[in-house]
C-alpha cells in the first residue's frame, strides 16, 4: 500500500490497481459546559462553573476539586445554586450546589437561588428533563433600605 497523499483528516492510498479514500473519524466533540448536570445511575455530578468567580461547592467539595463531587439521589428533584450574601462582602460569598424537591423560592436578603437542572427519577432510573443554565454566572444584589433585596442574573 503506497500512500499518494497525506491530507489534513484524510489520506489516499494505492493498492494495486485501486486508489482508497481513508477517512480519519473525529473524536465526539465535548458537548460540556459550566454547570451542566450529567447522571450516572442514581448520582449526579455538575460540571464545575462560577459566579462572579466563585467556584461552588457540592457536598462541601469544590466542583473543580481533583475528584469532582458527586451525589446520590433517590427521588425526583432539582438541582441548584444558593449563592449567600452577607453584608459588607463581595456577593457572593459563597455558592453551593443543591438538590431537594423544588428550588426554593423567593430569594431572601441573604440568599439568591438559581435553578440549574431538573431530574425526574422513575423505577429506579433517572432522567435530567431540563438544563436551565448553560454559562459561567454574573450576579448582582442590590437592596435599598427596608425593601426586599433584588438580584440580577446574566449569564455570559
Amino acid at each position: 500500500m503506497k500512500r499518494l497523499v497525506a491530507g489534513v483528516g484524510y489520506d489516499i492510498y494505492e493498492t494495486g490497481d485501486a486508489v482508497s479514500l481513508v477517512i480519519d473519524t473525529a473524536e465526539a466533540a465535548d458537548d460540556s459546559h459550566p454547570f451542566k448536570v450529567t447522571l450516572k445511575g442514581l448520582k449526579f455530578k455538575v460540571v464545575p462553573g462560577t459566579v462572579n468567580s466563585v467556584m461552588p461547592t457540592l457536598d462541601g467539595t469544590a466542583l473543580d476539586a481533583g475528584t469532582a463531587p458527586e451525589k446520590t439521589i433517590s427521588a425526583s428533584g432539582h438541582v441548584y445554586l444558593e449563592c449567600v450574601h452577607t453584608s459588607g462582602s463581595n456577593f457572593p460569598v459563597s455558592v453551593a450546589v443543591k438538590y431537594d424537591t423544588a428550588t426554593p423560592s423567593p430569594n431572601t436578603d441573604t440568599r439568591l437561588y438559581i435553578h440549574i437542572a431538573t431530574i425526574v427519577v422513575t423505577s429506579g432510573s433517572a432522567k435530567k428533563t431540563a438544563q436551565n443554565v448553560t454559562t459561567s454566572l454574573a450576579a448582582e444584589f442590590f437592596k435599598c433600605g427596608s425593601s426586599a433585596a433584588e438580584y440580577y442574573v446574566s449569564q455570559a
